[in-house]
């Protein structure tokens, strides 16, 4: 039986109202986004608190010489593994007989991370070009307990080092934030995937928290010093979840906001005015002691319901009612009952065997391919084959045509011949293009490669705040499209250029119109390069200027050039349009003709102009494909031509691509 050695720290109710403050920030947040947009911040409120309270522990032990890392180890996974373990497993249970094969997977891979502590890391390894929706990933909220879970593990080693000359310790812990928070500011410039996931970019917010801990000074603080305190940090995390929203740079400088008002309110301690009359008060405080359970179950909860069946505004309020019911029970029947087991030690390992066993059933999930031969889910299984997609890159094309030296590696290179007759060139709208051509039973020997992942007009540069570790961030589009034309020089195999992208929208005035996703930004600028006399011009006339340019350095190399005009846009996941156990309806899936009509006709507006310059130029109309006289349609016979919201599938590919054959071999000579 383990000794006893860590310190009983004083409670304080008003940190149990403080997170009280966290956990509804981020519920409202997740539950009702339009509500609260910088709500996600009570994650940073709930990282200062474990800062302190752990540093506090650990700080004492090492002073009063005590410290036992085996028992702090041991109280750590008694306080975090058995709710952890109920919501994972209730999870699963739920998700076996209601998500798709590919949706199972993914929460298996999950539960791997989540049990593992390591969310974070593969949350972080999966962000990029073809990240799903957070909505889609039941585990995601995990990502933070990694976060914490990484500092608990590495605070005590770091503690031990120190337990002789515990002032140094104090030391180390500063130097330690400095260096984590100027990390943090580096990467949310230069990577700010990685400065919002890693340990190493979060930790200075749990040691801020440490700081407290370690240089605690409130008994020598007067009354109105706490009082003023108490209320600017409350004025600061409640400003922070009204004014901070997704889009900006987080966490960043902003990220010190609600992380010093975490900070005032702990040091203005529990006799100051707001943290004893508000933070202290019955309610705050029971909404706090059921805090971890609440943010555990809540988030699993609105997942789940957006895979199914997408619940409205009554629908989700209903869901947090009943994890609010679910995180009491939680609490009273399973935390506080397991709090008074005698047998701590015992009750450690057996809480470390299931969620070793968790870990090995979420592996085994994932290897299995979220088992689609499941009675409950096989009926609807055969749709989600066509979600997938295996033509982004291979081996082949990577050795073959190299990459730029500004990229670690392409997103977008497959090809299946060295030499290839046909090259498909702009982002992932022209990737999606590739199987549906290669696969052609008329073009084998022939060749194609699908190189790329900019838009293809030459020399333009999208003017708007950007995430600088894209691919076309800054001027690393036009080092790609020049990769790619030495590749088309080099290459006398090649004798077809295709272009495709997600083609800009632009209104009458040549203006870009923002999408949904863009509303943080207020406005796109299409500037050209090294051309500042044209920065007056229109985005309009700067684009298809641009475009215009690439064209006619293709033919100038003898290439035939085909450009796809723009398809209309479902604008929400083909998921959503296949039934599953527990949907009530169906959603439909067309969209009216007359709403994408305007993107389309504007930019077949900007290639008749371009025609006129380059009358070789070809042309393939693939809107009509998918509209009639009225709407617009992304099922056909009964298969998905998407396989997210505008992305073509390996089937849509194939009928959009063998459409365009039959079209080519009518209209360009020796397709």
């Amino acid at each position: 039986m383990i000794k006893n050695s860590i310190p009983n720290i004083k409670y304080r109710p008003d940190i149990d109202g403080l997170r009280t403050i966290a956990v509804t920030g981020v519920v409202i947040f997740h539950a009702f986004p339009s509500l609260l947009r910088g709500g996600f911040v009570g994650v940073d409120v709930f990282f200062v608190i474990s800062g302190y309270l752990i540093t506090k522990i650990i700080n004492t032990s090492i002073i009063e010489k005590n410290f036992s890392i085996i028992e702090f180890y041991s109280r750590r996974i008694n306080r975090i593994f058995p709710a952890l373990i109920l919501v994972l497993i209730t999870t699963l249970i739920f998700s076996w007989f209601t998500l798709l094969p590919s949706d199972l997977q993914a929460l298996g891979k999950h539960v791997v991370g989540g049990m593992a502590f390591v969310q974070n890391i593969f949350l972080y390894k999966e962000a990029g070009y073809f990240d799903l929706s957070a909505l889609s990933k039941p585990l995601l909220h995990l990502w933070s307990l990694g976060v914490e879970e990484q500092f608990y593990l590495t605070l005590p080693i770091l503690a031990l080092v120190f337990t002789q000359k515990p002032k140094y310790f104090s030391i180390a812990i500063i130097i330690i934030t400095l260096f984590s928070f100027g990390l943090n500011i580096y990467s949310s410039y230069t990577n700010p995937d990685a400065a919002f996931y890693l340990p190493t970019t979060r930790a200075w917010e749990l040691l801020i928290g440490g700081l407290i801990a370690i240089f605690y000074i409130q008994d020598k603080l007067s009354i109105p010093f706490k009082n003023t305190l108490s209320i600017s940090g409350t004025l600061f995390i409640c400003g922070s979840m009204i004014f901070i929203e997704k889009g900006m740079q987080f966490p960043g400088w902003i990220a010190l906001i609600p992380t010093i008002g975490t900070a005032m309110i702990i040091i203005a301690g529990p006799s100051a005015f707001i943290n004893k009359h508000v933070l202290s008060s019955k309610p705050f405080v029971l909404v706090g002691l059921i805090s971890f359970p609440l943010y555990l179950w809540h988030w699993p909860m609105l997942s789940i319901a957006s895979l199914i069946d997408s619940p409205g505004r009554i629908g989700r309020l209903a869901l947090m009612i009943l994890a609010f019911i679910l995180s009491i029970a939680t609490y009273r029947l399973l935390e506080l009952p397991l709090r008074k087991c005698i047998q701590k030690t015992k009750l450690s390992a057996g809480l470390l065997l299931i969620g070793f066993m968790l870990t090995i059933l979420g592996a085994i999930i994932y290897k299995n391919h979220g088992f689609p031969e499941r009675d409950s889910i096989k009926q609807y299984a055969e749709f989600d084959k066509y979600l997938s997609w295996e033509y982004s890159a291979n081996d082949l094309c990577k050795a073959r045509f190299g990459k730029p030296d500004h990229i670690d590696s392409w997103l977008f290179c497959y090809t299946n011949s060295p030499n290839p007759e046909v090259i498909i060139i702009g982002n992932s709208f022209a990737n999606h293009l590739y199987p549906g051509l290669a696969n052609i039973t008329a073009m084998a020997g022939r060749g194609v490669l699908s190189i790329g992942a900019c838009e293809p007009s030459y020399q333009t540069e999208f003017v708007f705040p950007a995430n600088p570790t894209s691919h076309c961030a800054g001027r690393n589009a036009q080092l790609e499209k020049e990769f790619i034309n030495k590749i088309i020089e080099n290459n006398t195999s090649i004798k077809f250029v295709i272009l495709n992208a997600w083609w800009p929208n632009f209104d009458k005035k040549g203006n870009v119109a923002l999408r949904e996703d863009q509303k943080n930004i207020k406005s796109i600028k299409i500037n050209i390069l090294n051309q500042p006399n044209r920065n007056i011009s229109s985005s309009f006339d700067n684009y298809f200027y641009g475009l215009n340019e690439r064209i006619a350095y293709f033919e100038k190399l003898g290439k035939t050039v085909i450009i796809f005009g723009p398809k209309p846009e479902l604008g929400k996941s083909i998921r959503e349009c296949v039934n599953r156990p527990l949907k009530s309806k169906v959603e439909e899936c067309t969209t009216i003709k007359s709403i994408a009509l305007e993107k389309y006709e504007m930019f077949a507006k900007g290639i008749e102009n371009i025609q006129r310059l380059n009358p070789k130029l070809k042309y393939f109309d693939q809107f009509n494909l998918f509209c009639d006289n009225n709407e617009c349609q992304y099922f056909h016979e009964g298969k998905p031509l998407l396989r997210d919201d505008a992305h073509l599938s390996v089937y849509g590919s194939s009928y959009v691509m063998g459409n365009f054959y039959e079209w080519a071999k009518h209209n360009i000579s020796n397709f």
